[in-house]
C-alpha cells in the first residue's frame, strides 16, 4: 500500500477563544468519538474497513465559529462531553481531505485542565504526564488506545465501553 491509498479518521475538536475546552474533557470526547464510529459505523462502513488496514491513523484538527460550522456541515458524528465537542469524520484518502476539513489547523491544539479531573471510571485510559504533547497529539493518541481496546474487548467489555 503506497501513501495515496492510506486512509485517515479526521477528528475536529472545537476551541472558540473565549470557552476552550478542558483537556482532560476534549481527550476523553476524542476516544468516545472513535468508539461510536467503531460501534456503529453506518453508512461509513466501507470507508471504515478500508481505514482499519492493521495501521489507525488518526488526525486532530481544530475549529472555531464558521470553521466549526463548515466542519459540521460535513458527513460525520459530534460527540459532546463535559466542555468539549469533537466531531469525527468518516476516514479519507491521506491526499483527499475534504476541502473545509483540509484548511483546518492542526498545530496549536494546546488545552489545559482548570482543576482536577474527577474519579475515573472504567474503562480508563491513563495518560502518561512524563509525555508532553499538544492536546491534538494527545486526543489522536486518546483515540488509538480506545480503539485498540475495543478491537481487544468481548463483548461484555463493548457493553461497558458503550455504557
Amino acid at each position: 500500500m503506497n501513501d495515496s491509498d492510506e486512509m485517515v479518521l479526521p477528528l475536529v475538536v472545537r476551541i472558540e477563544r473565549a470557552t476552550p475546552p478542558e483537556r482532560t474533557d476534549a481527550l476523553e470526547a476524542a476516544a468516545m468519538a472513535v468508539l461510536s464510529l467503531l460501534d456503529a459505523p453506518g453508512e461509513w462502513a466501507g470507508e471504515l474497513a478500508a481505514w482499519q488496514d492493521g495501521r489507525i491513523r488518526k488526525v486532530v484538527r481544530r475549529a472555531r465559529g464558521a470553521e466549526w460550522r463548515r466542519a459540521v456541515a460535513l458527513p460525520g458524528r459530534t460527540v459532546e462531553h463535559r466542555t468539549a465537542e469533537v466531531r469525527v469524520h468518516p476516514p479519507v484518502p491521506l491526499d483527499a481531505w475534504p476541502r473545509d476539513l483540509a484548511r483546518l489547523q492542526v498545530s496549536g491544539t494546546e488545552l489545559a485542565d482548570t482543576g482536577e479531573p474527577g474519579p475515573a471510571t472504567p474503562p480508563v485510559l491513563w495518560e502518561n504526564p512524563a509525555l508532553r504533547m499538544s492536546a491534538g497529539k494527545a486526543m489522536a493518541q486518546a483515540g488509538h488506545a480506545a480503539q485498540l481496546a475495543w478491537w481487544a474487548s468481548d463483548a461484555a467489555g463493548r457493553a461497558a465501553w458503550r455504557a
